[in-house]
């Protein structure tokens, strides 16, 4: 939500006295509009909307303005926090950028575009259902009728005209033919800088079929999978998940020798929630034919859907027993053998050693070749 309203996201690791527990560390966020430039740094270079940085444009203190339990007012009195104590996110556009952008900036003027067109539409459609009649004629031999200048009609009945006269009411014209296509198309705009399709915004897809809408959501599934490895992290970047579990793990005192004695290099794997399918059949075919062509690893099948290997191995097996021991009977699946292990190529095959028979009649035949006359 903050990345939409403020185009960042701003929050202080702190200390817990009485938190439970092996780790006391708390995140606690803080709205970006209290990190300002206090007036006693008005006359610093190296300070720039609230933030200090050094010579190589790295930041080191962080100024954020106290405020009220309530969080409605902000205080003057700001206290500097160094850069390891702030999580401050934000997705850079260009060069030597300081601060985010909101990603709706760029959906406020089509917004505001789209409700005065709204309102004006529907007051020419109100203008045009509250009319009423009026009476014109096309003869000129026909004599002028006295009357008021305004008449009251009764709704639902026919009134009488004097002779030659004909009535009029302007036809309806608003909503235009082309209105739903027009705002459709506005739309789209509010929100591009996720490439989010336009059947989520308007909670609607009943012009699309299976194809349309698997198109129309695979933009946005990438832009969503890009911020999920942007916020955890990857082997290249250390993203703000791994640096808190980094940061726990450094501060926290486990009962567990294990977890003490942590890896000088560690990998970590964030396993998100599963995005709905638009056909769950055909994504369930298609991953079958995946894991077949071995072009995609369990692993990866189980991380797509919120899921571990190892738990779920944990979870087949737990149900297979509670199945047998309840005398229930087991799936197709549970019922088959499983698949002996594939030998090595160059894998000898076993040899049971020879018996005493085996000798003595390997010792006999050896005695009878020798005895046979050789030509």
């Amino acid at each position: 939500r903050s990345l939409w309203k403020n185009g960042e996201y701003l929050a202080r690791m702190v200390t817990d006295p009485m938190a439970e527990g092996p780790v006391s560390m708390r995140i606690q966020p803080v709205h970006p509009r209290r990190l300002a430039s206090p007036a006693q740094q008005a006359g610093n270079p190296n300070v720039f909307a609230g933030i200090e940085f050094d010579a190589l444009t790295r930041p080191t203190r962080y100024w954020i303005a106290d405020a009220r339990i309530d969080g409605q007012n902000i205080s003057a009195t700001y206290d500097p926090w160094p850069a390891d104590l702030v999580i401050h996110e934000f997705i850079i556009e260009e060069e030597d950028q300081a601060r985010g952008i909101p990603w709706f900036n760029t959906g406020l003027q089509p917004s505001a575009d789209l409700r005065d067109y709204d309102d004006q539409v529907q007051d020419a459609a109100r203008q045009i259902a509250d009319q009423c009649g009026i009476l014109y004629t096309e003869s000129l031999d026909v004599p002028p009728a006295q009357v008021a200048s305004a008449i009251k009609v009764q709704r639902r009945t026919i009134k009488a005209a004097p002779p030659g006269w004909k009535p009029f009411v302007y036809p309806a014209a608003q909503p235009a033919v082309q209105y739903p296509d027009y705002r459709a198309e506005r739309q789209r705009e509010l929100v591009r800088p996720v490439g989010m399709p336009l059947m989520m915004i308007r909670l609607d897809c009943a012009r699309y079929n299976y194809s349309s809408a698997r198109l129309e959501t695979q933009n946005y599934y990438r832009a969503v999978a890009g911020f999920q490895q942007w916020m955890s992290g990857s082997q290249r970047s250390t993203g703000t998940l791994n640096r808190l579990v980094d940061e726990v793990a450094r501060e926290s005192r486990f009962s567990v020798p294990a977890l003490r004695r942590r890896p000088p290099r560690v990998r970590y794997q964030w396993t998100w929630p599963p995005r709905p399918h638009v056909d769950p059949s055909k994504e369930s075919d298609a991953e079958k034919t995946a894991l077949d062509t071995r072009t995609l690893t369990l692993t990866d099948a189980l991380a797509a859907r919120g899921r571990d290997l190892e738990t779920q191995v944990a979870m087949l097996s737990r149900e297979r027993d509670l199945l047998t021991q309840a005398g229930l009977p087991l799936p197709s699946w549970m019922r088959e053998e499983p698949t002996p292990a594939a030998q090595p190529a160059n894998a000898q095959p076993s040899k049971t050693p020879p018996t005493r028979a085996d000798l003595d009649a390997i010792e006999d035949r050896i005695t009878s070749l020798e005895a046979e006359p050789h030509g």
